[in-house]
């Protein structure tokens, strides 16, 4: 028997450079490209789907954006990581923020204390979806 799973999908303007952010702020993510244009991400046992925001596959389906493609990105669909070191994937965004001026990372939060006791913090990607990263401080690695 095969054992369900679930995987969410985004468009974005640039695969690959949308995936190397992932890889550099998740130093365990593992980049696989699918086919032109669409790339999965894993990070832990999730796994998020990069597609190009102009696949021709977006005219043949029910998804096609109207009246183009940049209409069906910055939705502001949140994505959950869990990780282990909060701080220090933290400070791996304002490391990148401040020194890769392709990241494009428009927005980055600080660190929060939740009512619950856990803690997380957002960052934005430039196509308009957040990242929530939420976890401990201070643990030895980063998810």
């Amino acid at each position: 028997m095969v054992r369900p799973s679930m995987f969410s999908g985004i468009y974005v303007n640039n695969v690959p450079k949308t995936a190397n952010i992932f890889k550099k702020v998740f130093l365990n993510a593992i980049v696989r490209k699918l086919q032109p244009g669409l790339t999965e991400v894993t990070i832990g046992t999730g796994r998020l789907l990069l597609s190009e925001t102009t696949m021709d596959i977006l005219e043949t389906t029910n998804l096609a954006p109207q009246p183009d493609a940049t209409d069906i990105v910055g939705t502001e669909l949140e994505l959950g990581v869990w990780v282990k070191d909060l701080e220090a994937v933290h400070q791996t965004i304002g490391d990148l923020k401040r020194t890769d001026d392709s990241a494009e990372i428009p927005f980055v939060s600080t660190i929060q204390i939740q009512p619950s006791g856990i803690q997380d913090f957002r960052f934005k990607l430039r196509e308009g979806y957040y990242i929530r990263v939420t976890g401990e401080r201070g643990n030895a690695q980063a998810a």
